[in-house]
């Protein structure tokens, strides 16, 4: 049986969100047995899920395929790591349904803890060919930061990659331990969650524009920045819901900020494919411009969540 690296990650990566999930049973009161639950539904759930989107998002690939349960072959291709979040959120609620406990409350735990996985994951994407950035000049950043760059020799020249997947990975962390330190400060059930994804999903669409290894592209977006996109729409979707039960109205004006925001990285990342002509080209003027958007995409919900658990307090 070959065993091939980046499954001993993935693997690492759920032992890690179970085992964080376990110490975090006792102090949300789950059930016994909820976690052993979790983990039996979740681990096949986003595993098709993923495998699911990576084949419709490469259909290309495996439309010649005579037998099309071929398709199912996870190690013939690869997977979308995005699948795993539909994947989560269906055995969170089905978990909550079959112990009788609050999906709200594990949908927090289990999205706070999926951070250590996803690490995982873009940790073991140095294993693979994917993972890594334009060339970057040699300077101040190459030096300072050797770690974070991907020597490369061209015939007597050296050029310089950035690891995209140890920021993705180092990201995940620090999101993990802020949300962590932060969560008995969050009384109200599901705001750890819409805040995690938020910023998650913002992070994603940066990081992922800074990739260069041609994986998944959807026109001249990356998959993993729709994805983040559509994401960041289900956490405003949920909470104009919730304003809406406390009789409220989420203001207006965030969705014009949210397509404003969507439209300005999408102009961005035709400007950094050369499609258009936003003054003198300058790669760190778009970037620069599209982390400011990014950060903007993750401070409004989280702005959102504050002022829901402001009206919760009243």
């Amino acid at each position: 049986m070959m065993i091939f690296p980046y499954g001993l990650f993935a693997a690492a990566g759920v032992g890690c969100m179970l085992i964080a999930l376990l110490l975090s049973a006792p102090k949300h009161t789950l059930p016994k047995g909820t976690i052993t639950i979790f983990g039996l539904l979740s681990i096949p759930l986003s595993l098709f899920f993923a495998r699911l989107l990576y084949c419709i998002f490469q259909w290309n690939l495996f439309s010649t395929y005579e037998n099309p349960w071929l398709m199912l072959c996870i190690w013939d291709g690869g997977y979308s790591i995005w699948g795993i979040v539909p994947g989560l959120l269906l055995a969170a609620w089905l978990t909550a349904k079959i112990q009788h406990c609050s999906f709200a409350s594990f949908w927090d735990c289990v999205s706070l803890s999926s951070a250590l996985l996803f690490a995982m994951l873009y940790s073991g994407e140095g294993r693979t060919e994917l993972g890594v950035g334009k060339v970057i000049d040699e300077g101040f950043l190459t030096a300072a930061f050797p770690f974070l760059f991907l020597e490369q020799k061209l015939g007597v020249n050296l050029e310089y990659r950035l690891i995209v997947y140890r920021l993705q990975c180092l990201a995940c962390f620090v999101l993990y331990l802020v949300l962590l330190l932060s969560r008995k400060k969050t009384k109200t059930e599901g705001i750890l969650a819409l805040r995690y994804w938020a910023v998650f999903a913002s992070m994603q669409i940066f990081w992922e524009s800074l990739r260069d290894d041609g994986h998944m592209l959807f026109i001249f977006l990356r998959i993993g920045q729709v994805a983040a996109g559509v994401v960041l729409l289900c956490v405003l979707l949920a909470l104009s819901r919730r304003f809406r039960q406390m009789g409220r109205r989420m203001p207006w004006f965030v969705w014009l900020i949210f397509i404003l925001c969507l439209g300005m990285i999408a102009a961005l990342e035709f400007s950094l494919d050369g499609r258009l002509s936003i003054g003198t080209p300058s790669m760190a003027r778009d970037y620069g411009l599209m982390a400011v958007v990014c950060i903007i995409l993750a401070a409004l919900p989280c702005a959102l969540t504050g002022k829901l658990e402001a009206c919760h307090s009243k």
